[in-house]
């Protein structure tokens, strides 16, 4: 799988390329059409562009997967709390739509391996989360929410991300971090973010797991060795 998806990300870019440098120049000559044809126009372009931009995204997924072995070559020791600030960060604007989040990732907390892969992890969690929550109905005295939690038990380093969106089915709870298995409707997403954070998780010497509650609740836990573990290793 590995090697034909290598296969495909090489034989799709080189069109794709050709596809967005061709899109570029025709949004170039907006301006000099008609101005009762700028609009329809305009509106073309921008289904065009999200559809290159979805093939980016397929591109992307894949090239994680297919390059994630290598997510611990240059491993690191680093603290916790930033790289779990630095994700928040990202989705910032979703918090202005009446999502609440709390955040308890205690300063100092030091795990070892590759900072921007956890990112990447910690990115892929809140995405499903924000995705889930909006698929849910909530009463008037509830609020979407998400916490992210850390705690050291010594010998490893324990982050939970958890959602009181609408839970993960008792039926496909097996199968999410299958890779291409998805909820999502065609074209939202391939069914490769669970995945690609269970490897990157295996490959820093942790594990992910989920916890799951229909109707009220969904829990990602994250748990790594922590650096006093590594020490210890060796």
């Amino acid at each position: 799988l590995g090697r034909m998806s290598a296969g495909l990300i090489h034989e799709i870019n080189n069109p794709l390329n050709y596809a967005r440098q061709g899109l570029y120049m025709l949004k170039m000559t907006t301006p000099m059409l008609p101005v009762e044809e700028r609009a329809e126009f305009s509106d073309t372009l921008k289904d065009v562009e999200e559809g290159i931009n979805r093939v980016v995204r397929i591109i992307s997924d894949l090239r994680s997967f297919t390059h994630v072995k290598n997510a611990t070559k240059d491993m690191e020791t680093f603290e916790l709390k930033p790289v779990v600030d630095t994700t928040v960060r990202f989705f910032s604007h979703e918090l202005k739509d009446g999502l609440t989040m709390d955040v308890n990732v205690p300063p100092g907390m030091e795990v070892r391996g590759d900072s921007n892969h956890l990112v990447q992890v910690f990115v892929n969690l809140l995405q499903n989360a924000i995705d889930a929550l909006r698929t849910k109905t909530f009463p008037a005295d509830e609020v979407p929410h998400i916490s992210i939690t850390a705690t050291s038990s010594g010998e490893s380093v324990v982050t939970t991300i958890r959602d009181n969106g609408p839970g993960v089915p008792e039926d496909i709870k097996n199968r999410i971090f299958d890779p291409f298995f998805t909820t999502k409707d065609v074209g939202a997403g391939m069914g490769l973010g669970l995945a690609i954070c269970n490897r990157i998780m295996a490959n820093h010497g942790g594990r992910i797991d989920v916890h799951s509650e229909t109707g009220l609740y969904t829990e990602f836990i994250l748990e790594l060795p922590s650096t006093l573990a590594t020490i210890q290793s060796t």
